[in-house]
């Protein structure tokens, strides 16, 4: 009786809608009023996901550029908006301090060498000194024999307990993969759940992972132990060497002379260092542009005074506008279908109806979560000739394609209706014979596929050449001037 009621009420609604459409439009009716028509065709279809996205440089395509001295700016040379070739003067910091610093170097520096020429002896300090080294060397090989030895015991117990570990997750996994497969096989055979053969995958997947874990862990801990092994017989021998060499030292080096000579020597080349490093100081207060673009920013004038420190001040931001790209923050539930080389497209607000083209280069690992929502950020490559149009920071509305198919039937989406979970549309009858009688549209059930630019792919219920009824938003790319008139009985 229930169905007998529904299938009652449907063919009421199905009656009506045919009787507004085309009754009302009869013989006795003299409206001009007239219903409009597609024709299905075949058309290339892609299916895309929708993402969000801002232009970024890449990396190393902003630089901020600070004082590695500290001074007052003596002239700054660039504004907002110039452009800068790399190793371009950007700015001079007042340099008369490190030239007086120079100066003092220098001086530094004479004296170590007459200092070097005026060493006399002094072999018996020279000769203690050498003595308390070849202590200390014994003492240090006592303390590798004693970490070799240690490295020897324990290294091999943790590397079988490793293996046992291996082992244990190995077994694991063969366990989720004999599972797997038969959760598989009773899916298809409706024994099991969908769920049921998520939750065996899973499990494999976290089995597997974990085997690589332990196996990543057992060859580091056998590579690192060999490397120890290696480290510490090498640093034995090291040891006796230095024993060995300290001995003849004490042997050899008789007299304070050749001693205190080395040290003089010594002095001469810190000397010499330092007076390097003072003349380093003074080339960074020329400050220089570390690469080619564009000033994006001006925070420090002539004038003011910069204290260099950890962090040193910035003058300027410089960006390269030939190295941009897009970053763009794609749903946890897309991400999965999107990979490197896929192409897109994207508009930004300043321009209006224009649409860039970009290549997928890069998806990152790492999730971004703001108000509880899971997104991946997906780096698409900009051509050159979209990139001097755009600017950092502009907000990008981006289509990646992730699927293509050809020569798929067609209609536009004002075509398809929907009950329940069904979609069906109302197919044109033409006339039959010499019958001056119109005939009504026949409902056919479809099935749908992908959608895009206002096309809906039909997988079944149609064939090419079929005309449907469609609302008066109509989709471009279709021929709409074939039109007819309801008719009654």
């Amino acid at each position: 009786m229930k169905k007998f009621l529904l299938y009652l009420a449907l063919f009421l609604f199905l009656a009506g809608f045919v009787y507004s459409c085309f009754g009302y439009f009869g013989k006795n009716n003299k409206s001009n009023l007239k219903f409009k028509t597609a024709v299905v065709e075949k058309r290339d279809m892609k299916k895309t996901i929708l993402a969000t996205g801002t232009v970024k440089p890449m990396v190393g395509a902003e630089v901020k550029v600070g004082a590695r001295v500290s001074g007052k700016v003596e002239r700054l040379f660039v504004k907002v908006g110039d452009n800068v070739k790399k190793n371009d003067i950007i700015a001079i910091v007042e340099h008369d301090d490190i030239k007086a610093r120079v100066d003092q170097a220098k001086a530094n520096l004479n004296a170590e060498r007459a200092r070097l020429e005026a060493i006399g002896n002094e072999t018996p300090k020279e000769i203690k000194k050498l003595q308390a080294k070849v202590e200390q060397g014994r003492a240090n090989l006592d303390a590798e024999n004693a970490r070799l030895e240690a490295i020897e015991k324990e290294t091999p117990k943790e590397i079988k307990k490793l293996k046992a570990q291996f082992d244990a997750v190995l077994h694991k996994l063969k366990l989720a993969e004999a599972n797997y497969k038969r959760d598989k096989s009773l899916l298809k055979k409706g024994v099991v759940s969908a769920e049921k053969f998520d939750s065996s995958l899973k499990e494999m997947e976290v089995f597997n992972a974990e085997l690589r874990l332990e196996e990543a862990n057992l060859i580091f801990t056998e590579t690192k132990f060999d490397n120890d092994l290696k480290l510490a017989r090498t640093k034995v021998a090291q040891a006796i060497a230095n024993i060995n060499e300290l001995e003849t030292d004490v042997d050899y080096n008789k007299t304070k002379f050749k001693n205190n000579l080395v040290l003089a020597k010594l002095k001469v080349s810190q000397a010499t260092a330092n007076l390097q490093e003072i003349k380093i100081d003074l080339s960074y207060a020329s400050i220089k542009s570390p690469i080619s673009g564009v000033i994006a920013s001006i925070s420090t004038q002539e004038g003011e005074t910069v204290a260099s420190g950890l962090n040193s001040p910035t003058f300027v931001n410089i960006i390269d506008l030939k190295r941009l790209q897009i970053t763009a923050f794609v749903d946890e539930t897309d991400i999965g279908n999107v990979e490197n080389g896929q192409e897109s497209e994207f508009t930004v607000d300043t321009y209006p109806g224009a649409i860039f083209k970009g290549v997928v280069k890069e998806i990152y690992p790492k999730a971004v979560i703001q108000e509880n929502v899971v997104n991946y950020e997906v780096i698409i490559d900009i051509p050159d000739s979209a990139m001097m149009k755009l600017r950092p920071e502009m907000t990008t509305n981006v289509k990646i394609v992730i699927g293509q198919r050809k020569d798929a039937l067609v209609v536009p989406k004002n075509a398809i209706k929907r009950k329940g979970n069904n979609s069906f549309v109302l197919v044109k009858k033409g006339k039959s014979g010499n019958s001056t009688k119109k005939s009504y549209p026949i409902k056919k059930n479809v099935k749908v596929g992908w959608r895009d630019e206002g096309f809906v792919e039909i997988k079944e219920g149609l064939k090419l050449g079929d005309e449907v009824l469609i609302s008066d938003k109509q989709s471009s790319g279709f021929d709409h001037s074939k039109i007819f008139a309801g008719g009654g009985k």
